[in-house]
């Protein structure tokens, strides 16, 4: 796959990173968004009818509380269960009796959602007055009657029929009411406003109903439901809860509610039926228009895709053209691209590269030049060296007879310091412009002033103080021995009383330091400043002195990596250098 991916031009890897990364995204969020959206219009609606079915049920309660206040105060009413109780022997009696008892008309004239108060007692001496009625055997035998006396004063809400309003059903409160102190009962019948429930239901815009315990529509706004049952047009009447089910063959969601009094289910329910259809019609229309959105979006941002890829195509073919210009070897080139974007400055940081590469190569050629200056004057110096041999195997061999002589007759100290200037002899014949270690350097250095102290005796003492760490650090030959030299040359054989030199070497931040110190006697700041202006030049004379050390120090390391010096009169010459260093398993090479 990778390779294949290789093998593309930039354009097809575009287009192709354009249907991966945008239209694919781009087609599943419009899926899921469209998805989303109905499930949202769904819950909306959902949250719509809850919020309606809470509504209707508040209102139906404040209905619903007056018959139930009403049915509390005549049970405990004396007056209405004398009333209804007393064994009337005339009908002056009975209609006297009502006249002087208006509870139930002033009853009607202020509460408004009631629509009659009907009480049936057993008691033949009454006389039906559209308030009180005999309970007949026809009334006794008729459902809500025998509901009423089973329930024990319980109340129920049942769809009755109002024989004062030309047999109308009606919602009514049904609850019988007992006599204790007579030792019978009757049964009250309240039936609610129907025009207040009407109102109520109809600012609903769902299909609202009410159902009575015997599981009626008493109610709705929809007339051509009521009587009906909820089976009958297929919703279903479980306990509340928010169902899907068929409704007259349309599929529907059904909101069930249960109606109480005084938190306690009294039987009765209100349904809410609302389209599925319907709630989804603008959620359906929207997501077609998200899809058609989403296709236009689709083929401009391709268009866009397209014309921006053969851009910036042109513009990376011309950089190509350019790069394989200087590929040839044209390295005074300079690549000319247009623009501040990446490809723009791409260009920018290849002609600084240019810039560098061109550089770097006049510095390697610079480098080179000063190497084959180092080397050359390396192989002088030698040449030098080896000018003032006639033949060192026979030197050499001289040296060591004298040595053995000297040794032979009881002169050891002549014989140590012949074979300190055999060795010395050898390493300088031996030089070959090789890195040494600070140890080797510094044994010559140790021969050199054995010699010295054999001439000089007591007026010649020295020191060396080798830092562990430095012992195995690399640096160039013959460095500290033209140091020591220079220091009893120019320090200590001036001086009458002599000196000490004292030779240190350690690391410090990441690199090796080296100072030869005398206490003779020193040297002016005029001549100080003489020697220094001496370094600075490229001083070639015919010994291997300071100016030569200073010079291939520099070539070597660079201008921080010279010779300092440092001299008072009468106080001693301190000249110091100091050379970077790159430690590798636990050894440290001059870098």
């Amino acid at each position: 796959m990778k390779a294949w991916v290789d093998k593309r031009s930039i354009r097809s890897k575009m287009v192709l990173s354009f249907l991966a990364v945008v239209i694919v995204p781009l087609g599943a969020i419009g899926w899921l968004l469209t998805g989303e959206l109905r499930q949202m219009a769904l819950t909306s609606a959902t949250e719509q009818i809850t919020h309606n079915v809470d509504r209707v049920k508040k209102r139906l309660n404040d209905v619903l509380i007056i018959p139930q206040n009403i049915s509390s105060q005549l049970l405990f009413d004396s007056r209405f269960s004398h009333l209804v109780n007393t064994d009337y022997s005339t009908t002056y009696d009975v209609t006297l009796a009502y006249s002087q008892y208006q509870t139930l008309e002033a009853y009607l004239q202020v509460y408004k959602q009631i629509g009659n108060i009907r009480f049936y007692m057993d008691n033949s001496s009454l006389l039906n007055n559209w308030r009180l009625f005999r309970a007949t055997e026809e009334v006794q035998s008729a459902p809500w009657y025998k509901t009423a006396l089973a329930k024990q004063g319980v109340p129920s809400w049942l769809s009755v029929r109002d024989e004062t309003n030309q047999n109308r059903p009606a919602l009514s409160l049904v609850q019988m009411l007992p006599f204790p102190n007579y030792q019978t009962a009757g049964v009250l019948v309240i039936p609610v406003n129907s025009s207040l429930i009407n109102d109520i239901l109809l600012q609903e815009t769902f299909e609202t109903m009410i159902i009575d315990e015997n599981n009626v529509i008493v109610a709705a706004n929809r007339e051509h439901t009521i009587g009906s049952t909820p089976e009958e047009l297929g919703i279903p009447t479980g306990e509340e809860d928010l169902v899907k089910a068929e409704v007259n063959g349309v599929a529907s969601q059904v909101k069930i509610e249960n109606v109480s009094d005084n938190n306690k289910p009294n039987g009765m329910k209100i349904v809410s039926v609302f389209s599925i259809e319907n709630m989804t019609r603008d959620a359906n229309r929207l997501s077609m228009l998200g899809v058609v959105v989403t296709l236009l979006a689709m083929i401009a941002s391709g268009v866009v895709v397209y014309l921006l890829s053969g851009v910036l195509l042109k513009r990376l073919k011309r950089l190509h053209q350019e790069i394989g210009v200087v590929a040839e070897g044209h390295l005074e080139k300079t690549v000319q691209v247009d623009g501040e974007d990446e490809i723009g400055e791409l260009s920018m940081q290849f002609n600084k590269m240019l810039s560098h590469v061109r550089v770097l190569l006049h510095e390697v050629n610079l480098s080179n030049e000063q190497r084959r200056a180092l080397e050359l004057k390396q192989h002088e110096m030698k040449l030098k060296l080896l000018a003032s041999q006639i033949n060192p195997h026979f030197l050499f061999n001289s040296l060591e007879t004298i040595r053995m002589r000297a040794h032979v007759q009881g002169s050891r100290d002549i014989a140590s310091v012949v074979k300190d200037l055999g060795k010395l002899l050898r390493r300088s014949l031996d030089m070959s412009g090789k890195a040494i270690f600070v140890e080797e350097e510094l044994q010559l250095v140790r021969s050199y002033l054995h010699i010295q102290h054999f001439r000089y005796g007591n007026r010649l003492t020295f020191s060396i103080e080798m830092e562990p760490s430095s012992a195995n650090c690399s640096m160039p030959p013959l460095v500290i021995q033209p140091l020591v030299e220079n220091a009893v040359i120019h320090g200590i054989e001036n001086s009458a009383a002599g000196g000490h030199i004292s030779i240190k070497t350690k690391t410090i931040q990441q690199g090796l330091f080296v100072s030869v110190m005398d206490n003779g006697v020193g040297m002016s700041q005029k001549r100080l400043t003489d020697i220094q202006q001496m370094l600075s030049n490229d001083h070639d004379g015919d010994r291997i002195g300071l100016a030569n050390v200073h010079s291939r120090l520099q070539m070597l390391y660079g201008g921080d990596a010279g010779l300092h010096i440092k001299s008072e009169p009468g106080q001693g010459t301190e000249v110091h250098f100091f050379l970077p260093l790159i430690k590798e398993e636990g050894r440290c090479e001059v870098s």
